[in-house]
């Protein structure tokens, strides 16, 4: 089976809707790694797949560059060991089937080579990208942006991508448009009212201001020959899982696809009490302290009595100095006066998705973290499927053990091996593998299959 048999069968597997789908486990899929012997390195591209029944490996040195690829079927024992061969020989490797990393040696000669790979988002064609800067008027406000182009002879998608909570520019958004870029997907990222180069005043901001901003994003670009509707669509990350369902429900014509990651389903409130117990379960908050920071949450929602109010939530505040339930507000959780209460981050963002969600019907992909303790998996995809039940399109996937910044973080991992030790090595901290694969994968099948 050659590099296309491959891609079709992961295509196919990755596209399988109205269902709640933990990343694969399964060994395939393309990977990135070195031999490592005495400090030094070379580095090696692979593509493992099935061929019947038969796991193969396919594999090549880039610095050899007048050799190609070498294949080898690869057996597995009893104990989980797989054993292949590459260029420098035989190599004996364990999978890390959650991380999707491959840890082992390689004996040559008299010597033993060490031997890592990880899973790696699949090389695009990595044509040049054209970059233009951009800016969309909303009245007295400016909205200022990045369009990124890759070269193409056809028609491109269009990302268009939505901050998170908190007043960023799009320099946050850097390492996200060259990810899609390079997979030849166009990419837009702009500054936030008040941030950057975007005129407007981000600290008072509401949420309907940054859905109508996103909606004007959406219109002026798809108003451009180069860009439709139904190949254009939104990339909302974290709380702009909540501002991109509105914005998609407002466009009209709609757009092709909505993509929100570690966005929530559930709505504002509804998150910010989940959010705080699996924070107290994560850092073993007393019982005490669980009632506090739920009361609290609570209290930063009331619209009435805003004197009695604030007085409850400083005294909860005193009370909880030097405690850890704390480290779970925000600057913009905690009011100066009465009158501030609802100035409150979640008093100007209060929204529920669900319905604008449950009247889409465009492909919807959510993504969500296993090891999120902001934006829970169980609770956002239960609520992801329920509102979204009449959708063929729907997909949601959990990450395994990804953060809510979608990464795993450095530590020492213990491999499942049945030995009469537990081998280990370390990993280091990276976006979890399938978040890319993910996202790159639904828009181009979208585009492709042209579903509205």
């Amino acid at each position: 089976m050659r590099i296309v048999g491959i891609l079709a069968l992961l295509l196919s597997s990755f596209f399988v809707s109205g269902q709640v789908l933990h990343w694969k486990t399964e060994p395939e899929g393309h990977y990135r790694g070195a031999y490592q012997w005495e400090h030094s390195l070379q580095f090696i591209d692979a593509e493992i797949y099935r061929e019947g029944d038969a796991l193969m490996i396919r594999s090549r040195i880039p610095e050899w560059t007048d050799y190609g690829f070498l294949e080898s079927e690869m057996q597995r024992d009893s104990v989980g060991l797989y054993t292949f061969n590459t260029y420098w020989g035989k190599t004996t490797a364990r999978f890390d089937s959650v991380y999707r990393e491959w840890i082992g040696h390689v004996d040559y000669d008299l010597s033993r080579l060490d031997f890592h790979m990880k899973a790696v988002v699949r090389p695009g064609k990595n044509n040049p990208v054209e970059k233009t800067d951009w800016t969309i008027n909303r009245g007295e406000v400016q909205l200022n942006g990045e369009l990124w182009v890759p070269a193409s002879t056809e028609p491109l998608p269009l990302a268009i991508l939505i901050h998170g909570r908190g007043c960023g520019d799009r320099s946050g958004f850097i390492g996200k448009a060259e990810a899609l870029s390079k997979q030849g997907i166009a990419v837009f990222m702009y500054d936030k009212r008040g941030t950057g180069q975007s005129t407007g005043d981000c600290a008072l901001a509401v949420h309907d201001e940054l859905v109508a901003d996103a909606v004007a994003v959406f219109d002026t670009l798809t108003s451009q020959e180069a860009f439709t509707p139904g190949r254009s669509g939104f990339i909302g990350y974290s709380a702009g899982g909540w501002i991109s369902p509105a914005a998609s429900a407002k466009c009209n014509p709609k757009p092709g696809f909505l993509i929100t990651v570690v966005g929530p389903a559930t709505s504002v409130k509804g998150q910010q009490l989940d959010g705080a117990r699996a924070f107290g379960k994560v850092y073993g908050y007393s019982q005490a302290d669980s009632l506090a920071i739920e009361r609290y949450t609570n209290l930063t929602f009331e619209t009435r009595n805003p004197s009695k109010t604030y007085k409850e939530m400083r005294r909860l505040l005193d009370e909880g100095q030097g405690k850890s339930w704390l480290n779970w507000l925000e600057d913009t959780d905690i009011p100066s006066s009465p009158e501030a209460i609802s100035e409150l981050w979640v008093q100007r963002f209060s929204y529920d998705p669900g319905p604008d969600l449950q009247s889409l019907q465009i492909p919807v992909l959510s993504l969500l973290g296993g090891s999120d303790p902001v934006v829970p998996w169980e609770t956002n995809s239960a609520r992801f499927m329920e509102v979204m039940a009449n959708n063929p399109y729907a997909r949601c996937v959990i990450m395994p053990k990804a953060s809510h910044g979608m990464e795993h973080g450095d530590r020492q991992v213990e491999l499942d091996i049945d030995l009469w030790f537990k081998p280990s090595y370390y990993k280091f901290d990276r976006v979890a593998p399938g978040v890319y694969e993910e996202i790159i994968d639904f828009i181009h099948k979208k585009t492709a299959t042209g579903v509205q």
